[in-house]
């Protein structure tokens, strides 16, 4: 297992390209969604849209499971490792994160809109489901309204973080039966139950982190599994990241052609499939050469995510005023406002952040997690 542990010590520059690649999707879904409060977007590309975005997430999803237990496989039942663990997820999200939520409170008072709650900023701040977005009753959307992807990332590092505390033939049963519990759980409650107006805190809690999204954690720490493996093949596959989220676009294209805005089983089961295989394809590839400009964008990808609404809402009001009601214009000004925006709020805040974060380094030597963290999605 020598081999294992060395490749524990490499960035996987694959998995990365794949980061900055998901990311894009995300923007694109929210250029294209800028028409919709005009009206005139037609409903079938508000659905394609919406696919878009939500296959980003999922491969997000994906990447997060494989790179927790990819980083952590031999730390189980080490003495010190929860905490290292909770303490390094903490460190790569929370900063740059209430950084943007600050972000959209400052804007938002300075728009004169109507203030957030206190009860919803503390929510939101804690990664629990809030109202900050009365509209969204099935999301719960926080104050920053990207940031509900980043309550299940940090559930699932708390479940992750309770896993280490055992054994790897232990803990591993444990994060995937707890996952796996709680979605069926969840799946249950919604057959049986209506969703009330008037329903408590804890039951939107319930059913927030019971939802089926999180199956994409347990297919993420299946492929860290085979990763650390001896058994993990190795594969000659040109540009593994692009194929993959290329598979996935055209996925989202062809069913929406097909059936628009409706999810059978075969559909979720293929979406989720190739979510799996994207990730799966940046696994097993062989090292090649790498492009500068999709190592930047997966480097950049966080804050792109976080950021980049602010970019595309500029965009269209900037387009609306100067130009006028050129609608692809305005969804290419947008996603490439929003990608670029993105990535000065990466150069200029979240490296500063992150150098300030790590200002003083622990007097432990490094461990294998630290020198593959920078590709720990969010």
């Amino acid at each position: 297992m020598a081999s294992a542990a060395a490749t524990s010590m490499k960035k996987n520059h694959y998995i990365q390209n794949l980061r900055g690649y998901a990311a894009i999707l995300v923007v694109i879904d929210h250029a294209l969604l800028s028409l919709a409060n005009f009206g005139v977007l037609p409903k079938r590309i508000e659905y394609l849209a919406d696919d878009l975005g939500a296959m980003g997430v999922h491969i997000f999803f994906v990447i997060s499971g494989f790179i927790m237990m990819y980083i952590a496989f031999d730390s189980f039942g080490k003495p010190f490792a929860p905490r290292q663990f909770i303490a390094a997820r903490i460190k790569r999200v929370v900063p740059l994160y209430y950084f943007a939520t600050a972000l959209a409170l400052g804007i938002n008072a300075l728009a004169g809109n109507s203030p957030y709650r206190w009860a919803d900023i503390l929510l939101s701040i804690s990664f629990l489901p809030s109202h900050a977005h009365p509209g969204s009753a099935e999301f719960l959307y926080p104050v920053l309204g990207v940031g509900w992807t980043l309550n299940y990332e940090m559930f699932f590092y708390l479940l992750f973080t309770c896993a280490l505390l055992f054994k790897r033939r232990l803990g591993v049963p444990f994060i995937t039966c707890s996952l796996l519990i709680l979605i069926a759980a969840g799946s249950g409650l919604r057959l049986t139950s209506q969703h009330p107006i008037d329903a408590s805190l804890l039951f939107e809690i319930v059913r927030y982190f019971t939802r089926d999204i999180m199956l994409y954690f347990v297919f993420g720490i299946a492929i860290g599994l085979v990763a650390r493996s001896s058994r993990c093949p190795s594969l000659s596959i040109p540009m593994p990241a692009l194929i993959g989220c290329g598979l996935g676009v055209a996925e989202v294209c062809l069913c929406n052609y097909l059936i628009a805005h409706q999810q059978p089983l075969w559909r979720t089961a293929l979406t989720m499939f190739i979510a799996i295989l994207a990730v799966g394809f940046c696994v097993v590839a062989r090292p090649t050469g790498q492009s500068w400009l999709a190592e930047e964008l997966g480097d950049a990808s966080y804050s792109i995510y976080l950021f980049h609404r602010f970019f595309v809402a500029a965009a269209v009001s900037i387009w609306l005023h100067w130009i006028g009601r050129f609608y692809w214009g305005e969804v290419c000004a947008g996603a490439l406002l929003g990608i670029g925006g993105g990535y000065l709020a990466y150069a200029l805040v979240e490296r500063r952040l992150t150098n300030l974060v790590h200002r003083k380094p622990s007097v432990r030597s490094a461990r294998p997690e630290e020198a593959v963290a920078s590709v720990e999605p969010a």
